[in-house]
């Protein structure tokens, strides 16, 4: 396969280069998606046998998850400092 601005690709090689790349996207998608669904999913059908104590700490359990992961990803978007 030619790679490059000027290279000349057939058209299946273009498709399949299209599908592998949809077919990676889909399953890193898909590994992040299905145990989040499935949590919320446990957690909405079981939530009004749940006590208020329990339900506080899933609430803040929740809350603390989305800081952690909102402040990591705010870190690794920082440019590295120069030495």
């Amino acid at each position: 396969m030619n790679s490059g601005p000027n290279a000349s690709a057939s058209i299946v090689e273009i498709i399949l280069a299209i599908f592998f790349v949809a077919l990676v996207f889909g399953v890193f998608l898909f590994a992040f998606a299905t145990p989040v669904a499935a949590f919320f999913s446990t957690i909405s059908e079981r939530w009004p046998e749940y006590p208020l104590k329990r339900k506080v700490q899933l609430i803040s359990w929740a809350v603390g998850t989305v800081l952690v992961v909102s402040i990591l990803l705010w870190i690794s978007a920082m440019p590295l400092p120069e030495a």
